[in-house]
């Protein structure tokens, strides 16, 4: 009974960021895509935690919960990164470099820390190693020793004895296009999710304790195993592909699947379903270049998809609707002016201020002012009155993004309802508590940077 206990609780993990490593790699393979892991660390931690199945002998049900997080990097070189992990509540660890050839201390510190945590009052069960560096084979074989489980995460090239210390090895491929949104970038062979680690020449099967198999030409049944090999699809591989055969085929995979979960599903969870199934169609999602592209192709019956990160399948019938950032871009905005977009997008990732183009702000500022000078303040009622305001204006703000505003403008000591209010004066409160945020999120402004962020609130005004 204590064995099923153990084996039914969430499983406990921490993870290790060699980030220099990390950054450095991907940035030799796509600087956009590099820069994606450096600022949205919170998107591929809830890939890590949502996506990653288990491993042999822990019950399919049981949840990953990182405990854990630190990022290890180079203050010099990369701290502009670091309020970004800060924000993903990250303990963030500096590392400046110690020879003239920029080796730091990275990897010391992290097989330090790494061994304190075995001695730990929180019986960790899974060590997540998101490095590249050989060194870390011997603490690998330690954590072996003391049955705990490792998974690492190595892009490019590698030693294959770290490969083989470690339990579980992320193909950096998937992870790229699953937890950073790369989906877009060219592959050079089809994308494998997880493989187990047990040598340098390893064809061992993919890990899964759910396998979607097909059966008689598309039906889809959901089998319990501990490991299992990609399933093809029934074509023949020297035969003519019907395209829309294998898109209906993953239809009723997708809604079998989403069906029978007890909550909304990843796209990333998805996706790798559906490699396992058809790994033709997965290597590149029949020239749609992205998971998401394909699935909109699908017929998905009464489910719903959500843009909440990292992105979901619902049945709206049984399951919560996702909540959460959307990552909705203002591709308009982009077009633009796309060094002004840039920094309001970083400043949005780390303060959480709406991302809205200066046009869209310039009504938001207008409706608040006329609302409240027409009716006075009350935020409930102000908040929906400026919404529905700006929607018909066709201005998409949402009452989330009024609630920021006004909040944020309360927070300068500005009382709403005493004098006349001006889009003006509410321009400049936000700016106010924009950059008191900024601040507080360790992330530091040029000069160039504030006389843009001015502009980002002040360009759309109405004289």
């Amino acid at each position: 009974m204590q064995f099923l206990e153990c084996n039914t609780r969430p499983m406990r993990s921490a993870v290790f960021v060699d980030f220099d490593n990390i950054f450095i790699r991907l940035s030799e393979l796509d600087v956009n895509i590099a820069r994606t892991f450096a600022t949205r660390p919170l998107d591929w931690i809830a890939w890590l935690e949502n996506s990653l199945p288990p491993y042999a002998g822990i019950d399919a049900g049981a949840k990953r919960n990182i405990l854990v997080r630190r990022c290890y990097l180079n203050p010099k070189s990369f701290g502009n990164f670091r309020p970004y992990f800060i924000r993903g509540a990250f303990e963030t660890v500096d590392c400046p470099s110690l020879t003239t050839q920029g080796k730091t201390s990275a990897d010391v510190h992290m097989v330090v820390d790494l061994l304190d945590l075995l001695d730990h009052k929180v019986n960790y069960d899974e060590f997540i190693i998101m490095s590249a560096d050989a060194d870390f084979t011997p603490v690998l074989l330690k954590l072996r020793k003391w049955d705990r489980r490792t998974a690492v995460l190595a892009v490019g090239s590698t030693s294959p004895a770290y490969r083989a210390a470690s339990d579980l090895v992320i193909d950096q491929d998937v992870f790229i296009e699953e937890a950073l949104g790369g989906g877009s970038m060219a592959f050079s062979e089809p994308a494998r999710i997880i493989r187990r680690a047990e040598g340098p020449a390893s064809t061992a099967p993919v890990l899964s304790t759910e396998a979607v198999t097909v059966i008689n030409g598309g039906a889809t049944v959901l089998q319990e195993s501990a490991a299992v090999r990609p399933v093809f699809s029934s074509f023949s591989p020297g035969g003519v592909r019907d395209t829309e055969k294998q898109r209906d085929q993953c239809s009723r995979l997708v809604q079998t699947f989403v069906r029978a979960s007890p909550e909304a599903v990843t796209m990333a969870q998805l996706a790798y379903r559906i490699r396992q199934a058809f790994p033709d169609v997965g290597m590149d999602w029949q020239g749609k270049g992205s998971f998401k592209l394909f699935l909109s192709e699908l017929d998905l019956g009464s489910l719903a998809t959500s843009p909440v990160i990292p992105g979901y399948v619902y049945d709206p019938l049984r399951h919560a609707v996702p909540s959460g950032e959307t990552g909705i871009r203002d591709e308009a905005f982009e077009a633009a002016e796309p060094e002004l977009a840039a920094l309001a997008r970083k400043v949005h990732d780390l303060t959480d201020t709406p991302y809205l183009s200066p046009a869209h702000y310039g009504v938001l500022f207008a409706s608040i002012a006329q609302e409240i000078n027409h009716s006075g303040y009350n935020m409930t009622t102000v908040s929906k009155a400026v919404r529905d305001r700006c929607k018909e204006k066709e201005v998409p703000v949402a009452r989330q993004h009024v609630n920021f505003v006004l909040r944020g403008i309360a927070f300068t000591g500005h009382r709403f309802g005493e004098g006349k209010e001006t889009a003006q004066v509410l321009a400049e409160r936000l700016l106010a508590n924009t950059l008191n945020l900024c601040e507080n999120a360790q992330l530091s402004l040029s000069e160039g940077e504030v006389t843009s962020l001015r502009r980002w609130f002040y360009a759309g005004l109405i004289p």
